[in-house]
Parts: C-alpha cells; structure tokens; sequence
C-alpha cells in the first residue's frame, strides 16, 4: 500500500517502536509513503483463534475482568453514539447497511429502526450469536473476503477493525466492490497523529505509544495515509474529522501518571475529579464540566482525537 517508487532500492523505514502493550515487537514507519506498519502482528492462520480465545480477555473494557456481552453493550454503547447521530442524516427507510466489524452491534442496535435492512459481520462467534439471537439484528461470523452478497449496500460502516486484517488493501477494494454506486463508506480508526502519542511529555508519551501500538493491529493510519489509498481505490473523500471518546481528565490522566484508566466507561463519561460534597470539591467538578467541551472542540480542530473518522463516496 502506498509505496510507488519505480527506484530500484526498497522503501527505508523508521523504528517506532519495539516495545507494544503485549511486550516486544516492532512498529515501523515508511519513509518513502508514511505507512507505520506492525512487523510482529496476529499470524493471519491465528487470527479466527485469537478473537474467539484471547482477544476479549486482554482488551476487555475493564482491567482485569471479562465484562458479559450485555455488560459490553452498554459500556460501548454511550461512545458510539456520535457515530450514530452523524450517520443518521443519511440513512433513509430504504437503506441497505453494512458494518464490518460490528462488535456485539453497539452501532446496528441504534440504527436498526431508522434503515431498511442492516446486517454485521464479526470474527467472534460469541458477538455474532448474540446479536442474532439477543438483538434479533442479521449478522454472519467468519471472513468478509469470502463472502458474497446478492445485493450491494447503500453504506458500509467500519469502525477499529479494517487495521486489524492483515490483508487491508484487499478489504477495502471489496467493501468499495459492495457498494451500491455512489454508495458511503464511513471508517474509523486510530489516528497516528493523535496528541496523545504526539504532544505528551515524557515518559508519558512514550508509554502512551506502547500502550496504544499492540499486536491486533497491522497498521496505523494518519489522515493522509488512509486518504490516498482510498482515493486510489476509486473512493472520493466526503468528509473527514478527528473525534474523541475520552475526557479530559483521562488526558490529564496519561499527561502526570503515564497510565490509563482502568474502566473505558470511566474514561469517556466520568467528568468529575472528587467525590466529595463540599464547595470546593463541587466548584472544582464544576470547572471540569465547564472544560470538557472545549477540551472536545480543541481536539477536533487540530484533528488530533483518537479516532480519525473519513466518509468517503464510490465513483
């Protein structure tokens, strides 16, 4: 992907990273095109056994413990829904919706009313079972490269998941090949160039780095990176932004401790600093609500988020 040079020597690349979440490893970047690619990821003959055995273990939503499915559901569900409400203008009672990707179908059970027809496609048998049988949402477990459909839809939506298939250009000119002409494509994915591995001091950003570069990931995407490939896939860029999930108190988190937080649920909706009632400790949470929509418009301004969200259109 994106390397193009007709020079006889191949592409120089830059370490990263040799430490990630999971331990050694390395993360390089392209010098040439900017790619940061994972030389230590998931075996892809692996990659059915690790998201049905491993991977909900050591990335549940909270530290130390394996949360229910229905427990996921509504821990994920609060920071899903801007995904939902900037969808939502474009989706029609005709729509015909495809996420690839769709965890335990935080995203499907939102917009299942509001779409003619939505259907999930996940690696973990487990999601996949509970929302056919729990949300009563379509949704088929296995490899998205091998299947095929009758009729093609008016949007696919891919969040976190088309960096973690190792064969990512393929996926994306299949996902494009699934659209309907003119059809949408809303991705998301980690930014590269968010500030939470880029402006941080140190030790705290080189700690945030190997926390956030980890196995299950082929690659890492800037805005301009994804951008190209797509354009060069026959997608037209629409819209693209930078989001972000978690609050300030988690960035201050990270900034003086190098740590995260142990709940995601914290770390996207818990504002406050103390838990006590007196003045100063209510005053003090109240300055804290008054910061986190500007701390919230500053990120995306700068484009600096965790998330780097494009929607793009097939030509």
């Amino acid at each position: 992907m994106l390397y193009h040079s007709k020079a006889s020597n191949p592409a120089s690349f830059k370490q990263i990273t040799n430490v990630t979440r999971e331990g050694d490893g390395l993360w390089e970047k392209c010098n040439e095109c900017g790619l940061v690619i994972n030389r230590s990821g998931i075996q892809p003959e692996k990659a059915d056994e690790y998201y049905n055995e491993k991977y909900r273990n050591s990335h549940s939503f909270s530290k130390g413990e394996v949360v229910s499915l229905q427990e996921h559901l509504a821990i994920r569900t609060p920071s899903i829904l801007p995904v939902y409400n900037y969808l939502k203008p474009r989706l029609k009672n005709d729509t015909r919706l495809l996420e690839l990707g769709c965890g335990v179908g935080e995203l499907l059970q939102l917009l299942n009313d509001d779409v003619g027809y939505c259907f999930g496609i996940e690696l973990n048998s487990q999601f996949i079972n509970f929302i056919n049988e729990e949300l009563n949402i379509n949704g088929a477990y296995g490899n998205y490269c091998e299947m095929e459909f009758d009729t093609g839809f008016n949007i696919i939506v891919s969040l976190y998941t088309i960096d973690h298939m190792h064969n990512t250009l393929e996926v994306l000119k299949k996902l494009h090949k699934d659209l309907e002409p003119d059809g949408l494509l809303y991705l998301e994915l980690p930014n590269d160039e968010q500030a939470l591995r880029t402006k941080l001091p140190e030790p705290s950003r080189t700690n945030f780095e190997q926390f956030m570069y980890q196995e299950a990931h082929y690659y890492s995407f800037t805005f301009e990176t994804i951008g190209l490939i797509l354009e060069q896939i026959g997608f037209h860029i629409i819209d693209s932004y930078s989001r972000h999930s978690y609050t300030l108190k988690n960035f201050l988190s990270w900034y003086f401790t190098s740590l995260p937080q142990k709940r995601f649920f914290k770390a996207t909706t818990e504002l406050d600093i103390f838990q006590g009632k007196s003045e100063f400790e209510a005053k003090m949470n109240d300055l804290f609500h008054e910061m986190e929509p500007k701390f919230q418009a500053i990120m995306r301004k700068h484009r600096m988020g965790e998330s780097l969200c494009v929607l793009a259109q097939k030509q």
